[in-house]
């Protein structure tokens, strides 16, 4: 049973399960394919609305305030990069390479 009764707005799958995100900076783990859900210490409250895995198995979660929130499910440890006023990231995707392009309210921009 999922845990959260408020609005979720992605899912991804990783080496350990599925990761699941959305409002208030909720993320929360399943183990066994959402039979039951982990909630995880998000260091965040920005709503998370898109997410995707990297090579290296880390998840790359973006949202409202700027929010790059990326979860490495190895370590169980996030790692939080937000401006408050910055303009919302709506959608994020990994290359083959391995750099980062995000879509959000000011465009299209890449790392």
């Amino acid at each position: 049973r999922f845990s959260y009764p408020g609005s979720m707005f992605g899912l991804v799958e990783v080496e350990t399960g599925i990761v699941a995100f959305g409002l208030r900076g909720q993320v929360q783990h399943s183990s066994d394919f959402g039979q039951t859900w982990r909630l995880l210490d998000s260091p965040t409250q920005s709503t998370l609305l898109d997410g995707a895995v990297g090579p290296d198995g880390t998840v790359l979660m973006v949202g409202s305030g700027a929010a790059r929130l990326r979860y490495r499910p190895q370590d169980d440890d996030f790692e939080l990069t937000e401006d408050r006023l910055g303009d919302a990231l709506a959608g994020v995707a990994f290359t083959q390479s391995g750099s980062v392009i995000y879509a959000g309210e000011a465009g299209l921009s890449n790392e």
